[in-house]
């Protein structure tokens, strides 16, 4: 049975008085007690499920941000969702659902026409990653919104009808809709809706990535290829997808007209955090779980989330250990254990409550809070492409650490901070790896002479006896048998050189072993010649 590779994770529970998103003074995000995140390695492991819900359940009991809506809320446009979130579906399931709806609308079959485009229309929008990339997208999304549209408004759903065509001209604002190609009803309701629209306030959207290679996409439709994002947009929530590297989140962000949104991500951080039915989870890449807090922190940071503690739970086979850890520092202020088995839900309630409030329950281990170590592995292993504007060296003179912003007009745990600021912040932390060092070789070249000496044995031994072995049974003279009767017998001594051969052959394995292992160097090599063979030894040391 092949033994299973133990597996780790983590859950980061982050509380603070007061969450907002990194946006504008017009689009602040709701304020919550708190967040909770899963942080894990390889997958979850499924002894760890079970008191995960109990704990996300007790959590979110206990005021904080542990489950889907209440993260939603907590994170708002920061929420990292999954750029495919139906990894069984494919982008031409998708267009030949539009098509199938599209037609349904031509025959007038309204109400099963906008069942399946609406359905369309949300499968796109939880799976971006799906379509961003392929040429039919775009004429599929202006069928399926036309015919949604239409669809609606002769079900007299009209604010739905206005809904769906206003999404095609915020999708799609250089895509007109003409009769040539849609009919008569089809233009004259998209050029109500359009003329109403020009009326309406922009507000302004700013998506700031600390990665020069970031692609942006906004409604599945790519904008940009850099760090920084900048555009007036109609009023609405908007599907933001960012890319780098192979790697993407999506993300909703709602603009209103005459404010600024704002979405600042901190990549280094971002890249391994989703948000998903299971909770936020945060997966580290293979030995990098230590990482996790700092990752989570920045990730916090990112958010406006910048004060306050959070907490995170080291989970092997065996159960679960949580501490408590300042959002602004790797202070720890309490740490507690508990173990997998039975009666793991109920212990998992207890270490939630402990973790909340501090109240300690049996079957949770109390731990001694000692500083956590700041890490010195790299937060990320891909290869990481730094803004060419960054200077190359930090000032030889640190300043002094900065107050926490209490400006007045500033609404409360706002990020109003640059990545290149966020970035300055927490250059103090290691997360780089040290080159790595060999250590010096200890020379042992008795090793090496006694193989040599060994190896002589060997072959001599193994020559003689091959020798004698084969002289077994033929006659001592050249007249032939008839002439000399006398038959050499040499196949006891034969095998008893070869044995002794052998013998000292495996001694020299040994002692090449324990040469090569202290830094010498030994090439064996053996040939088959008429009546035997030849084998050599070449050595440095």
């Amino acid at each position: 049975m092949m033994k299973r590779k133990q597996q780790r994770w983590s859950l980061v529970a982050a509380a603070t008085a007061a969450m907002t998103v990194a946006t504008s003074v017009a689009a602040s995000a709701p304020a919550s007690a708190g967040v909770v995140a899963v942080g894990y390695e390889h997958e979850l492991p499924d002894d760890a499920r079970e008191p995960l819900r109990e704990l996300a359940a007790e959590l979110d009991a206990q005021g904080m941000a542990a489950r889907g809506p209440s993260i939603s809320a907590a994170l708002g446009a920061s929420e990292p969702l999954p750029a495919i979130s139906d990894p069984k579906i494919a982008a031409s399931d998708i267009f030949q659902q539009i098509a199938s709806g599209y037609r349904l609308w031509l025959r007038g079959e309204f109400s099963t026409a906008e069942a399946q485009l609406s359905a369309a229309m949300r499968t796109i929008g939880r799976n971006p990653g799906l379509v961003v990339s392929d040429a039919a997208f775009r004429d599929s999304i202006t069928r399926a919104l036309v015919g949604l549209a239409l669809s609606r408004k002769r079900l007299k759903n009209q604010a739905g009808a206005k809904e769906a065509m206003t999404e095609l001209i915020r999708t799609l604002p250089e895509q007109p809709v003409t009769t040539a190609l849609f009919g008569p009803e089809a233009e004259k309701f998209y050029q109500e809706v359009r003329r109403n629209l020009d009326t309406v306030s922009r507000g302004k959207l700013i998506v700031d990535v600390n990665r020069s290679n970031a692609q942006i996409f906004i409604n599945e439709q790519g904008r940009a290829k850099g760090a920084t994002f900048t555009s007036d947009m109609l009023p609405g929530e908007y599907r933001i997808m960012v890319q780098v590297s192979g790697e993407a989140r999506r993300y909703l962000v709602n603009i209103k007209g005459n404010a600024e949104s704002r979405l600042s991500l901190d990549w280094e951080a971002s890249q391994y955090v989703r948000s998903t039915a299971d909770g936020l989870l945060v997966k580290m890449p293979d030995g990098q779980l230590g990482n996790g807090e700092t990752v989570t922190r920045r990730f916090l940071h990112a958010a406006g989330i910048n004060s306050g503690v959070f907490g995170m739970l080291l989970v092997d086979g065996n159960g679960i250990v949580g501490s408590v850890v300042g959002a602004d520092s790797p202070r720890v202020m309490r740490s507690a254990r508990i173990v997998f088995g039975p009666g793991a839900t109920a212990r998992a309630q207890r270490l939630a409550k402990y973790l909340a409030t501090g109240q300690m329950g049996e079957g949770v281990e109390p731990l001694k809070a000692t500083p956590s170590k700041t890490p010195t592995e790299p937060i990320t292993t891909k290869p990481v492409d730094k803004p060419a504007d960054k200077p190359a060296d930090k000032p030889a003179d640190k300043p002094a650490d900065k107050p926490a912003d209490s400006s007045a007009d500033k609404p409360a745990g706002t990020s109003t901070k640059t990545v290149a600021e966020r970035d300055a912040e927490f250059d103090d932390e290691d997360t780089t790896v040290a080159e790595p060092t060999e250590a010096p070789r200890v020379r042992k070249s008795g090793y090496g002479w006694a193989a040599v000496g060994t190896g002589m044995l060997a072959v001599g031994g193994i020559a003689a006896g091959a020798y004698l072995l084969s002289l077994d049974g033929k006659p001592t003279c050249d007249q032939g048998v008839a002439q000399c009767p006398d038959l050499y017998d040499t196949k006891t001594p034969a095998y008893a050189t070869l044995a002794g051969g052998g013998a000292m052959a495996v001694v020299t394995g040994v002692l090449i072993y324990a040469w090569k292992s202290s830094g010498s160097r030994t090439n064996v090599a053996m040939a088959p010649m008429r009546g035997g063979f030849m084998a050599a030894v070449g050595w440095q040391f």
